[in-house]
């Protein structure tokens, strides 16, 4: 009797899943998303980005989100729809805060497809209208914008030529620290004024480091807020980071600097290279 119910149980599940299966296919399509990328303005500086899911919404009605590299189902019973897609990061890197990244447009599409099909896309996205860039730095022109501090006098701070084979994009900038020292800093030559109260405030950045190093914020009282502390990367890696939530934060300041800063740790020579440095806030 046992075998016969465990036979029966299993005859049932698979008849139901099957089923499940057949009617979704019955009233949806499926997105197959393609090639993920960012179309940007020569004011908008590098295309690089790190779009990991897409926020998808159906005739008004939000649906779900999708890691790029999976199949999206639109239920649409045969009918035409309208599909709004968004774009989706890992805030400030961390798997479990993804998010919609609102500084990119959403895509329409108005199709109708028939049930059942999949259908192939790609999706380039591009900046909104109301994305202010207030810093950008890309390491390529003569001049640069971050410069040595004070208190890091034995740093090495050098812009690599395009010809190095560790360029993500033309030339970037290289922090390393010199024998006999343990702590490297930069910081931007200028201070920037930041929104208040507003959540929409980051810092994109490719970066690539054999040594943990940390993102601040320098205030009008010149000591360092702390944002965020980044791992040993040994390849480049895209950061969306979020800079509200210290800007903030007592004491506020009204214009802050952008510093990094680097203590050696266990590590002969550390070595930090960044890229494609956008301030960017709605």
């Amino acid at each position: 009797m046992r075998i016969f119910l465990l036979c029966f149980s299993y005859f049932i599940l698979t008849f139901f899943t099957s089923c499940k299966k057949y009617q979704a296919s019955k009233s949806a399509f499926f997105i197959q998303p393609g090639k993920i990328s960012v179309f940007t303005t020569t004011d908008q500086g590098s295309r690089e980005h790190k779009i990991t899911d897409l926020w998808v919404y159906v005739n008004g009605n939000f649906k779900g989100v999708y890691p790029i590299e999976n199949n999206i189902p639109i239920v649409s019973e045969g009918k035409k729809v309208n599909i709004i897609v968004f774009p989706g990061i890992k805030n400030n890197g961390i798997s479990d805060t993804r998010v919609s990244w609102p500084f990119y447009n959403q895509i329409q599409i108005d199709t109708l497809v028939e049930n059942g099909k999949t259908i192939s896309r790609n999706f380039t996205f591009s900046y909104n209208t109301t994305t202010t860039f207030k810093w950008m730095e890309d390491f390529d022109n003569q001049g640069q914008s971050l410069v040595k501090s004070s208190n890091s006098s034995v740093a090495s701070v050098s812009l690599k030529s395009i010809s190095s084979q560790e360029s993500i994009e033309g030339k970037y900038l290289e922090l390393s620290i010199l024998a006999g020292s343990d702590y490297a800093q930069i910081e931007t030559f200028t201070a920037f004024e930041m929104p208040k109260a507003n959540a929409n405030v980051y810092l994109e950045l490719n970066y690539k480091s054999n040594n943990p190093f940390v993102l601040g914020l320098i205030g009008d009282n010149s000591a360092i807020k702390d944002v965020f502390k980044f791992n040993v990367a040994n390849e480049w890696k895209k950061s969306y980071i979020q800079l509200s939530g210290v800007i903030n934060t007592e004491p506020i300041s009204n214009s802050y600097k952008i510093c990094f800063y680097m203590p050696k740790i266990d590590v002969e020579t550390p070595r930090l290279l960044l890229d494609n440095l956008k301030l960017v806030y709605l």
